[in-house]
């Protein structure tokens, strides 16, 4: 029988992770112990978190108390981008959730998931980032990720978040009126937020941002000095200096700038 098999072959536990039989997914979890070996691993427990039977869930409790705090740094800030954005909408866990929430708040963790970032070049870099900053563990990377990320994206979300001394995450679906009178809505995404445990200056960073050489990023540079240089004699010598940007949304913020500027 297939539980005789596991029982004889321990090694297979992490096949009998996706058992149909919830009987054989909890036992499945009850042969873990010490660190797990991959980041497959690491997600495959941390699904049974959310498993439909409650049982499961219990048994992934113990296996996570078990072996994620023994979980190589690398595996779990590997397992990141699978897990930090789908797990938002897993609708079955409760307080399993704190589990995955220790793992990634761990000091070496956030390093490690930093410095995974900061080298990525392609994938979900941006939304990883976003759901990982739902902590603090992450913040006193996030300079870095603005300095040195490869992705423009990446950087330009570390810049709007250091810039604004606060970090954002979806957190669900809300409505907007669009015609109140005449009950036109319109369906959109949700932000929670917190606050950023460590502080930077504000306009170091807007300096930063505008001579980035991303379009992307020099534009998030831009709204801030829109939302917070506004009638500084800077905010104008940084517009100046986009005037003929190549990219026009670039161009059309400085040009914002420059009016309001002479609009007094």
């Amino acid at each position: 029988t297939d539980k005789e098999q596991l029982l004889k072959r321990p090694e297979l536990a992490g096949l009998f992770l996706f058992h149909r039989d919830g009987r054989l997914r909890e036992l499945a979890l009850k042969h873990f112990a010490g660190g797990l070996s991959s980041p497959f691993l690491f997600v495959a427990v941390a699904y049974r978190l959310n498993d439909w039977a409650e049982p499961v869930r219990e048994a992934a409790v113990a296996c996570a108390m078990r072996c994620f705090p023994q979980t190589d740094a690398d595996i779990v800030a590997r397992s990141a981008e699978a897990l930090l954005v789908r797990s938002d909408s897993w609708g079955r866990w409760n307080g399993e959730r704190q589990m995955l929430d220790q793992a990634f708040s761990r000091a070496d963790v956030a390093e490690a998931l930093a410095e995974l970032l900061i080298a990525q070049t392609r994938g979900a870099g941006t939304r990883t980032l976003r759901f990982a900053l739902r902590g603090p563990a992450l913040d006193q990377y996030l300079m870095r990720v603005a300095f040195e990320a490869v992705q423009p994206s990446l950087r330009a979300t570390a810049f709007a978040f250091l810039i604004d001394g606060k970090a954002s995450w979806p957190s669900g679906y809300g409505w907007r009126w669009v015609d109140k009178s005449m009950g036109e809505r319109k369906r959109e995404i949700v932000y929670a937020e917190r606050a950023l445990t460590v502080m930077h200056n504000r306009s170091q960073l807007i300096v930063k941002a505008v001579d980035d050489r991303s379009a992307v990023v020099r534009r998030v540079g831009l709204d801030g000095v829109i939302r917070y240089l506004k009638g500084l004699p800077e905010a104008t010598d940084y517009a100046s200096k986009m005037l003929a940007d190549r990219s026009l949304a670039v161009r059309e913020r400085a040009e914002f700038i420059m009016k309001r500027a002479a609009s007094g």
